[in-house]
């Protein structure tokens, strides 16, 4: 299903389990830290300020077109920034709509995943699926859930982490929602990851439903309808249809937007 401001709430606060999120909506988590107010937070150039990222790679990371975040360690007085999530150019939220990855540096390693483990937040990241499909394009060596980055390789990393956030800045994604469910503060959330809006399209018509399979699930419907006599049961009915027919709505005015372009 494809998101826009018609189909998409931003929350910080979701929902009780899964079964009480709707088909035809998507509930994103919305962190209330925004990225120009956080002291850990901004340029990639900042980069430099991490303890654990080898300074071998703070050049060439500071090239990044990304904004950043550093986790830390420490009291106030005695921090420590660490390793760093890495966010679309023109992000405002640190959450995972707008994150790329999650660099990190292992032993004598630097490596890229698509979150922090045991973070408090969202775990996933929206950009995440685009930017594992250029890394192993290029070759990226890919172990255990993350892919390692070198001294050979760390011009190209930083050429794609530009390049993801120049295709985005150039509205050539477009945001999925997905079937899986983000958890943050024991509630529940939809997630989304974004995609080639080239891509989207061609699933579309590859997936479209003909004339006569529409026949046989309304012939089918009709059955169960005909069968029923409970009127909760019924009224169940009516409400997973109309929420059926919201669904094709949303779906048809997202149709019309993307063949205007």
């Amino acid at each position: 299903m494809i998101l826009n401001e018609n189909n998409i709430i931003y929350a910080q606060d979701g929902v009780d389990n899964e079964e009480l999120l709707k088909p035809d909506q998507a509930i994103i988590y919305r962190s209330p830290s925004k990225i120009k107010f956080m002291g850990y937070a901004g340029d990639s150039d900042r980069i430099a300020e991490s303890s654990t990222i080898d300074p071998i790679y703070f050049k060439a990371l500071s090239k990044m077109r990304a904004k950043i975040s550093l986790g830390s360690t420490g009291t106030a007085e005695n921090k420590k920034y660490k390793n760093v999530h890495l966010y679309y150019e023109e992000a405002k939220y640190l959450d995972g709509i707008d994150r790329i990855g999650y660099l990190y540096q292992d032993g004598d390693k630097l490596k890229l995943s698509e979150y922090k483990k045991g973070s408090r937040g969202s775990r996933y990241s929206s950009l995440y699926p685009i930017l594992e499909s250029k890394l192993k394009s290029k070759g990226f060596e890919y172990d255990s859930g993350s892919f390692e980055i070198n001294t050979d390789n760390i011009e190209s990393f930083v050429n794609i982490i530009n390049e993801i956030c120049e295709e985005k800045k150039s509205e050539k994604y477009c945001l999925i929602k997905s079937n899986k469910t983000d958890k943050v503060k024991n509630r529940v959330f939809n997630m989304a990851y974004w995609d080639y809006k080239d891509n989207v399209t061609n699933n579309i018509k590859e997936k479209s439903i003909s004339k006569s399979n529409v026949c046989s699930y309304k012939y089918s419907i009709i059955g169960e309808i005909e069968q029923c006599s409970n009127l909760d049961e019924l009224i169940n009915i009516e409400n997973e249809l109309e929420s059926i027919l919201n669904y094709c709505k949303s779906k048809m005015d997202i149709i019309k937007i993307l063949n205007k372009k």
